[in-house]
């Protein structure tokens, strides 16, 4: 059990630090572009970015899903240093909040 939550925490820890180094990025691309003093309209919306709906959605529905799945692996009795039970369950409930947004996207598309 203490591997799993050990991968966790690393994994998260790494995206949290990369949506750090994206976002700081994408600030010093803004600066550049505006000291620079070439906007066009292209630039303009590079500049003017929205928040989207849909991604807060998605990780909605990921972080929903993720949860759950962990709380059925915990009412679970299993061996869990040697069982894969743990990650097969995981998987699958993220994966079915990546179809279910893939669905909900897909229909809000053909509207």
């Amino acid at each position: 059990m203490k591997d799993i939550l050990a991968f966790f925490m690393i994994v998260a820890v790494v995206a949290i630090l990369a949506g750090v180094g994206i976002e700081f990025m994408n600030y010093l691309l803004k600066r550049r572009l505006i000291r620079s003093g070439q906007l066009d309209e292209n630039y303009l919306r590079l500049l003017t970015r929205k928040n989207n709906l849909l991604s807060s959605l998605k990780w909605g529905i990921l972080l929903f899903f993720g949860g759950t799945g962990l709380i059925i692996i915990g009412t679970l009795a299993f061996d869990w240093e040697q069982s894969p039970i743990p990650w097969g369950i995981e998987t699958v409930f993220i994966s079915a909040g990546f179809l279910i947004y893939y669905f909900i996207v897909s229909h809000k598309q053909k509207d």
